[in-house]
């Protein structure tokens, strides 16, 4: 494995354009009116006289030429551009397994270095489809698989991996960083968990006294404002809030805050007579 695949990329500066000046084979980039340039148009003509090996094996050198150049300038484009060389050598589908095997491990390199984990998981997969204990594809996919959180999958791709290449330091460092990307997932669940069950808390024992308390009570069918049943703290009384309906006049009251001692005739009483000095009034 390459100690490239480590690299932090972080630079997506613009390319100075030199290549005008270099010979076509020499290019990392396509300068303005390269149709024009002699050695391009020669390169070209080329090309189209080449076999689909041929031209694949031309794609990945391209593609090697720009991931190098790229990492050396730490430039994003340029390993975007190395993924369009892969690109264009795996769609020519060329019979050569080796040559394809090594286009998926390289576009699988670049993608993980650009963080496309998902472009990077399935190339891995691609490339040990041809060769399945190819080491630099169980490491990548593995390390893929990591950052997707498929954990069960990177877990077969380490002891697929170990298999090959036993005490691999990569390897063995992609399992720590699994077991620590486990227990910190496990850690936030713990927390979640804790912080839904504090929420719940006040209800859970409001609910635990009604029921200790022997009310029978159904699903609420109206809302008194923002009052709620609660436990007074200082003697573990019940308070309601009440809604009093009239049906012979449509009206209605609302006792805010009524004690579980209190009776619906004492409440009555002081109803009674707010209404009375209003209509006095």
């Amino acid at each position: 494995m390459s100690s490239s695949d480590e690299e932090d990329i972080t630079s997506a500066k613009q390319p100075v354009d030199d290549n005008a000046e270099l010979p076509a084979l020499f290019w990392d980039s396509m300068p303005e009116n390269a149709e024009e340039h002699p050695d391009y148009i020669a390169l070209k003509a080329l090309a189209e006289e080449s076999t689909p090996k041929e031209r694949a094996e031309s794609f990945k050198n391209q593609g090697n030429n720009k991931l190098r150049i790229g990492l050396k300038a730490k430039n994003r484009l340029l390993l975007r551009e190395a993924v369009d060389c892969y690109d264009k050598g795996l769609a020519l589908k060329c019979t050569d397994s080796q040559i394809n095997l090594a286009l998926y491990n390289n576009r699988a390199h670049v993608d993980s270095l650009l963080g496309n984990w998902r472009s990077a998981f399935n190339d891995s997969q691609s490339a040990l489809a041809i060769d399945p204990h190819n080491i630099k594809a169980l490491f990548r996919g593995a390390r893929a698989a990591m950052k997707l959180g498929e954990w069960g999958t990177c877990d077969q791709l380490l002891a697929a991996g170990l298999q090959v290449e036993a005490g691999a330091q990569e390897l063995l460092q992609i399992q720590q960083d699994l077991a620590a990307a486990r227990k910190q997932h496990e850690d936030q669940l713990a927390a979640q968990a804790a912080a839904y069950a504090a929420q719940l808390a006040p209800a859970r024992k409001l609910a635990a006294a009604i029921t200790l308390k022997g009310y029978r009570v159904t699903l609420p069918q109206v809302q008194v404002g923002s009052k709620k049943p609660y436990i007074d703290q200082r003697d573990g009384s019940l308070h309601w809030p009440v809604l009093l309906m009239y049906p012979e006049t449509g009206q209605q009251d609302i006792i805010e805050d009524m004690h579980e001692g209190d009776t619906l005739a004492d409440h009555l009483d002081v109803v009674s007579a707010l209404l009375a000095v209003s209509m006095t009034a």
